[in-house]
C-alpha cells in the first residue's frame, strides 16, 4: 500500500494520493473531471504503479503538471470566451513523460449528457456480477460449511437459477457478498456502505412484494414462488448472523417458521403430473431448492430455541420424518439428532410447569434416545461419504446430553455427568479432520462453553466465565444478562 495512501481514507485513488476530498462519482468524480486529470476509481486496492514510491511520485508529479496546465487553460479561456480552445478544451490530455498508466483525460473527462446513465448501469451490472460469483465461491460455503452435493440432481444449479431468476435471493445474495467484502476489506469506503445498504432495502423491498402477492394468492399452489420467498428470508437471516446475529433476526425466523404450514410435507414430493410436464427439469430443481430450504429453516428453527427459551415455531417432528429432507447433506447433523435438540428445546420452553417426577422421566427418555442414536452411530457402515455427518452428529448429541442438564440443575438426574459429557462433546471435535471447518459448531461450542473465533460465542462464554462462579449460568441466562439474543449458527 503506497505510504501516501491514508488506510480507510473515503474516495478514489487520484483524490486519495493527492489528499483530496472525493464526491465518489461515478464512473469518475467531479475532482478529477474538472481538472482532467485520470480517476483511478474505487476498487479495493490501488493501481500496481501506485505501491512503487519511484512511479507513485513521478505519477503524482505528472498529476500535479495536468492540474496546473488545466488551471492555465481555464483561465485563459475566461480571458478569450470566442476561442476555438473553448470547443476542443475537452479533449486535451495529461502530460505523461514516466510511461506510468495513465489514461487519457477525455477517457475521464465529464461525461456528454445521456452517456453517464448507460456508464452506470453497465458499471452496476459489472459489480453485481462480481458479488454473485464472490458469494458462490465464498459465501455459500461459510453458511453452509458441511454441505454435500450432488451432481447427479444437477449439483448447485437450482441456486445459480434461482440467483438470475428470484429478486429476493439476488438482492439478499449481493448484500451478504457486499457485507462480506466490506468487512474483509482493508480499503473501506463510503461508496461500500451505500451499496450495503442499497442492496439490503432492495432484498427487503423484494420480499414485501412476493409477501404482498402471497397474502393474495398464498404458496400453497405456487411452489416457485414459495422457494423465491424463503431463499431470500433465509439469506437476510445470514446477513444478520454475519453481523453478529444478536438481533434483529427473531422477526425473519419468525415469518419463516410460519410458512412451513404451507406446503405440507406430503406436497414436498413431486407428482407425477409435475414429472410429465415438459418443464420436468426445472420443476425438479425447484423441488431440490424446496427440500434445501426447508432443512435450513428447520436448523434456524431448531436452534434458535437455546437463546429465546421458547419451543420451536415450525412442526419440525413431522418435516423431520419426510426422507426428502436430509439434513445432513445440507447442515451435517442428522435427522433425527435434530428433532431430539427440537425435544429439548420443547421440554425447557414448559419446564417451569412440570410435576419434578414428570420432569425428570421425560429428561431421561430424552438421555436414552440419545444414547440409543450414539450406538447407532457407531454401528453405521464406514463410507467416506457419510463420515462427516457422523462425526458432526456425533458433536450434536454429545452437547445435547449437555444441553439437557441444563433443563433442571439438580444432582443426579443424569446418569452420565456434565462433566462426563462436556469432555465426550471435546473428544467428539477432536475426532474431526483437520480440513473440516468449525464454522458449523457454534451452537456446541457455546453450549459447552469451550473456545471459538467467533466474537459473538466468545462475548456469551466470557460472560458466563466472569459470573458468580456458586449460580448456574447457561448460555440463554448469559445472554438475558448481556441484553441480546444471539442466533447460535
Amino acid at each position: 500500500m503506497p505510504k501516501n495512501v491514508t488506510r480507510g481514507r473515503i474516495g478514489c485513488w487520484t483524490c486519495r494520493i493527492r489528499h483530496r476530498k472525493c464526491d465518489e462519482r461515478r464512473p469518475a468524480c467531479r475532482e478529477c473531471t474538472s481538472r482532467r486529470i485520470p480517476c483511478y476509481g474505487y476498487d479495493s486496492k490501488p493501481p500496481a504503479w501506485m505501491n512503487d514510491p519511484r512511479r507513485l511520485n513521478s505519477g503524482l508529479q505528472n498529476i500535479k503538471r495536468a492540474v496546473k496546465e488545466n488551471f492555465k487553460r481555464v483561465r485563459r479561456l475566461q480571458n478569450q470566451p470566442s476561442s476555438p480552445e473553448l470547443h476542443s478544451a475537452g479533449h486535451a490530455t495529461a502530460s505523461d513523460g514516466s510511461g506510468l498508466p495513465l489514461p487519457a483525460a477525455s477517457n475521464v473527462e465529464e461525461p456528454l449528457e445521456g452517456t453517464e446513465p448507460r456508464a452506470t448501469t453497465e458499471n452496476a451490472s459489472f459489480r453485481e456480477a462480481q458479488h454473485i460469483v464472490h458469494y458462490l465461491d465464498y459465501i455459500f460455503p461459510l453458511q453452509y460449511p458441511y454441505y454435500v452435493d450432488d451432481p447427479d440432481l444437477g449439483g448447485r444449479g437450482w441456486l445459480f437459477w434461482l440467483l438470475t431468476k428470484s429478486p429476493p435471493l439476488r438482492q439478499a445474495a449481493l448484500t451478504l457478498s457486499a457485507l462480506h467484502q466490506h468487512t474483509v476489506s482493508h480499503y473501506r469506503a463510503e461508496s461500500q456502505e451505500s451499496e450495503l445498504i442499497q442492496y439490503h432495502t432492495k432484498a427487503l423491498q423484494e420480499l414485501r412484494q412476493v409477501l404482498s402477492r402471497r397474502e393474495v394468492e398464498g404458496f400453497a399452489s405456487n411452489r416457485e414462488e414459495w422457494v423465491e420467498f424463503v431463499a431470500g428470508g433465509l439469506a437476510l437471516i445470514s446477513f444478520q448472523v454475519f453481523q453478529g446475529g444478536t438481533c434483529n433476526w427473531e422477526p425473519h425466523v419468525s415469518a419463516l417458521g410460519s410458512i412451513l404450514a404451507e406446503p405440507t410435507p406430503s406436497e414436498l414430493r413431486l407428482q407425477p403430473a409435475e414429472l410429465n410436464r415438459a418443464d420436468s427439469e426445472l420443476v425438479g430443481g425447484i423441488a431440490i431448492a424446496q427440500r434445501f430450504q426447508v432443512a435450513n429453516l428447520l436448523w434456524f428453527d431448531i436452534l434458535a430455541c437455546t437463546s429465546t427459551g421458547a419451543s420451536p415455531r415450525t412442526p419440525y417432528r413431522q418435516w423431520l420424518n419426510v426422507p426428502e429432507v436430509d439434513m445432513s447433506r445440507v447442515m451435517g447433523c442428522q435427522n433425527w439428532m435434530m428433532a431430539i435438540i427440537g425435544d429439548i428445546a420443547s421440554l425447557g420452553a414448559v419446564a417451569s410447569s412440570f410435576q419434578t417426577e414428570v420432569m425428570h422421566s421425560s429428561m431421561q427418555a430424552l438421555e436414552e434416545r440419545i444414547y440409543r442414536g450414539l450406538d447407532a452411530l457407531d454401528s453405521e457402515p464406514e463410507v467416506s461419504i457419510a463420515r462427516k455427518s457422523r462425526l458432526v452428529t456425533r458433536i450434536f448429541a454429545t452437547t445435547a446430553l449437555v444441553q439437557l442438564s441444563t433443563i433442571d440443575a439438580s444432582p443426579a438426574i443424569l446418569a452420565t455427568t456434565q462433566e462426563d459429557s462436556i469432555t465426550r462433546v471435546i473428544e467428539a471435535m477432536d475426532q474431526l479432520p483437520n480440513d473440516v471447518s468449525l464454522r458449523g459448531l457454534t451452537w456446541p461450542i457455546t453450549v459447552v462453553g469451550s473456545f471459538s473465533n467467533c466474537g459473538t460465542v466468545l462475548r456469551v462464554i466470557r460472560h458466563c466465565w466472569n459470573r458468580d462462579t456458586d449460580s448456574y449460568w447457561t448460555p440463554r441466562r448469559a445472554m438475558a444478562d448481556m441484553g441480546i439474543c444471539a442466533l447460535l449458527v
